[in-house]
């Protein structure tokens, strides 16, 4: 399928109205490119610390960049760390039958909080097995009359039967959480731990489109509850823009931008 073919750069409004730059919490650069059409890819950091609705490219005066927004084809994929075994929690719901615990516990690391809904895969060595995988929240007591209890969030259970092939990966779907940390029960029954070999998040990809002049100094602004999405005329050429060629650029490091000033707005 060919590519479709852009406008020409000159067909373009380059700039939009200006906005406050201090008043936005993340500031990331954007990486140097061509003039023309660009394609800026969202990492986690951007998802988890976002509303996309209050994302803002901008030049150094403050005046806005239009963009597009892109939902990629293929997830963003992040490999997560080796699951860490733990204790039990102190929940009165994992208190053991005679004096034996038939389940395993492990501590679930994401990278951010705040990260929108996801899919965990799970792997393992195993051929034959079945168990049923829980993904809990540990939540604290409200008052001293409360004990700390645990919401589950997510649960499936994962067998194969056939030794001669590998069991197929487990997904579990898992919602936007307000922690970077879970725990994950298996329910192993009267068998040995289940041995998890790798972990990793499958995230909703994004990428930004916009036109950048020449010699154009460009960050991406985020972390604002009071915005709304922009409204751009660039959508007008939707159909035309997205699915064209265009030159990727990444992001730089995320960093807090509480010390950036408030600009001047050029009008």
């Amino acid at each position: 399928m060919a590519e479709a073919e852009s406008p020409a750069d000159n067909e373009m409004p380059l700039t939009g109205s200006a906005i406050d730059l201090g008043a936005f919490r993340y500031a990331r650069r954007i990486a140097a490119g061509k003039p023309g059409l660009s394609a800026l890819p969202l990492d986690a950091a951007a998802l988890a610390h976002s509303r996309i609705a209050d994302l803002r490219i901008a030049g150094d005066d403050g005046k806005q960049i239009p963009y597009l927004v892109e939902k990629a084809d293929e997830p963003l994929s992040l490999d997560l760390p080796p699951l860490e075994k733990i204790q039990a929690p102190p929940s009165r719901a994992f208190d053991t039958r005679n004096g034996t615990d038939t389940r395993s516990y492990y501590r679930l690391r994401l990278p951010y909080s705040d990260l929108p809904a996801a899919r965990l895969i799970l792997t393992t060595s195993a051929r034959v097995f079945q168990r049923h995988f829980s993904v809990l929240i540990e939540r604290n007591p409200m008052n001293d009359r409360q004990e700390p209890w645990t919401e589950s969030v997510a649960e499936a259970t994962w067998s194969h039967a056939h030794p001669e092939t590998a069991a197929p990966a487990l997904t579990l779907r898992i919602p936007s959480l307000k922690t970077a940390e879970a725990m994950m029960v298996v329910e192993e029954g009267d068998n040995s731990p289940l041995s998890i070999t790798s972990a990793k998040l499958l995230l909703p990809a994004h990428r930004l489109r916009f036109f950048r002049g020449s010699d154009t100094s460009l960050k991406l602004y985020y972390g604002r509850n009071d915005m709304d999405a922009p409204r751009y005329d660039l959508a007008i050429l939707a159909p035309r823009l997205v699915g064209a060629a265009a030159e990727e650029v990444p992001l730089g490091p995320e960093t807090e931008a509480a010390s950036v000033k408030a600009q001047p707005l050029s009008l």
